[in-house]
């Protein structure tokens, strides 16, 4: 396994265990939302779901049935030794369908009563490419753009080092 895919392997099975992240419009804040990701191998993960309260600013900002923004999802593992800037774009979805399908066994811990009862703005990031880095024993930092859509991508084209 390259170094690419061995990095998004290793974020999305972190973020799927952990799901806090920062998330914010280009341009805006950003504010902590937990991730809600689909029961599926973390290869074939390509969109990130979350809830918000329908007052947010974020929430606000996307009106249901309005067009994608760009946004960015930041994520720091609670080791600290895996970081990850991704963007995407993100659209609000009145349609309950896509959150179904990622509706687990962690998201009804946080949002206990399943996904129809609650009082939430679903929002939904298609994820296009970032920078992921991870420490290494030795303390340095190895990382390099990943893409979601089979290429790789973010500012730094691929390259293993920072």
């Amino acid at each position: 396994m390259d170094l690419a895919a061995g990095l998004r392997r290793r974020l999305m099975g972190a973020m799927a265990r952990q799901g806090v992240v920062m998330l914010g419009l280009r341009g805006g804040g950003f504010q902590p939302m937990r991730a809600l990701l689909p029961p599926a191998p973390p290869d074939h993960w390509a969109e990130v779901w979350f809830l918000s309260d329908p007052d947010s600013g974020l929430a606000k900002a996307l009106r249901a049935g309005g067009p994608d923004h760009p946004a960015t999802l930041v994520f720091v593992a609670e080791g600290h030794d895996l970081h990850a800037c991704l963007d995407g774009t993100l659209r609000r979805v009145d349609n309950r369908q896509g959150l179904e399908r990622v509706w687990t066994p962690e998201a009804e811990v946080a949002f206990p009563g399943g996904s129809g009862g609650i009082d939430r703005a679903a929002l939904r990031m298609v994820l296009t490419g970032g920078t992921v880095w991870a420490a290494e024993p030795a303390g340095a930092a190895r990382g390099c753009g990943i893409g979601f859509d089979g290429g790789a991508g973010g500012p730094f084209g691929g390259n293993p080092y920072l």
